[in-house]
């Protein structure tokens, strides 16, 4: 094998199979012309020497082949200013509740530590540990992002002004109101996954805490769901945040979510209570407080009244979006 057949394998052990055959013959036929040119130019035949020259100036196989392709990142440079935006509201939220989360524990005196020390060593491994586990899953969502959405860099060419879209007042999104939707969806993702702890009430009596909560193990079995509805959230605002504007992908994004939105409201409506009044560390409380707990079924009964309400709101809400993102003008009820 020559140093031309040889340098065509290592370049083609590097492309795509699909390209490789095409890009192999293209490449030779280079390799071929300039070795042709060079030889006129300096009126002697082609010998090991040019060939190697030629080569040379052609640069490493690895190289060559990169050149055929487009460039591969894990986060591009359009997604990465969001990527890093959002990198940011989320490290802010985990270290704000674990500096609550230090705070509780640090006045409860809980006995599980034996120094204050102690209790701060085993708080910064918590916030290494969350930190960790943030930035995986947000670096994987944007790598997703990133693979499956087409977004590549595109030529660069002349720009007329004329060119730009009229972008009708529906179809515009708030940047603001998309970096809230993240703040808010990362604070309940991490809230109910990771500092479930703080969602319990407390009183200290002669040295001694003891909790109550509101929410019944049944509603702890959706949190999982509840999550990935967040999780969706969360992409969907990227997306608004980096395109400026509604488009037919996002809206159908958008009625997707609000689907399983619906889907999940009806089997919480229908399952087991999702509130009780729950007492821990002290039995005279919950036996002070029956009469509250006798209550709490016939309170739950207009909270699940309430919770109708919001799925017919949303069944509505899926309507419109729907009727948007197939036919993309505005639902009105009253045509002006």
């Amino acid at each position: 094998m020559n140093m031309i057949d040889q340098y065509i394998f290592e370049v083609g052990e590097n492309l795509p199979e699909k390209l490789r055959a095409d890009l192999e013959k293209e490449i030779r036929s280079l390799i071929e012309d300039t070795l042709e040119e060079r030889s006129r130019t300096y009126g002697r035949s082609i010998d090991d020497d040019m060939i190697a020259e030629v080569l040379k100036e052609f640069g490493p196989p690895e190289r060559m082949a990169a050149s055929y392709q487009p460039q591969k990142y894990l986060i591009g440079p359009k997604l990465y200013p969001t990527f890093i935006l959002v990198l940011k509201i989320v490290s802010s939220i985990v270290f704000v509740m674990a500096l609550i989360g230090l705070g509780v524990e640090a006045a409860q005196g809980s006995n599980s530590y034996s120094s204050i020390f102690e209790l701060i060593l085993h708080s910064v491994g918590t916030v290494f540990q969350s930190l960790l586990t943030v930035l995986g899953n947000i670096v994987f969502i944007f790598a997703m992002i990133e693979r499956f959405v087409p977004q590549g860099i595109e030529e660069e060419k002349e720009w007329d002004p004329r060119s730009m879209k009229k972008i009708e007042e529906p179809d515009k999104i708030s940047r603001f109101e998309q970096r809230w939707i993240i703040l808010w969806s990362s604070i309940a993702i991490l809230l109910f996954n990771f500092y479930p702890q703080l969602l319990r009430g407390g009183f200290n009596q002669n040295g001694q805490w003891y909790f109550f909560t509101f929410l019944s193990e049944a509603f702890f079995k959706y949190v999982a769901a509840l999550t990935i509805l967040w999780g969706l959230e969360i992409i969907l605002s990227i997306f608004l945040f980096r395109a400026g504007v509604w488009q037919t992908g996002t809206r159908w994004f958008k009625v997707v979510i609000k689907a399983l939105n619906i889907v999940l409201l009806a089997v919480i409506i229908a399952g087991p209570p999702i509130l009780k009044l729950t007492f821990e560390g002290l039995p005279e409380l919950a036996n002070a407080f029956r009469g509250l707990n006798d209550v709490f079924p016939f309170a739950y009964t207009g909270f699940r009244t309430l919770l109708i309400v919001v799925l017919v709101i949303e069944c509505f809400e899926l309507g419109k979006a729907g009727y948007r993102a197939i036919t993309g003008k505005q639902f009105k009820l009253i045509k002006s």
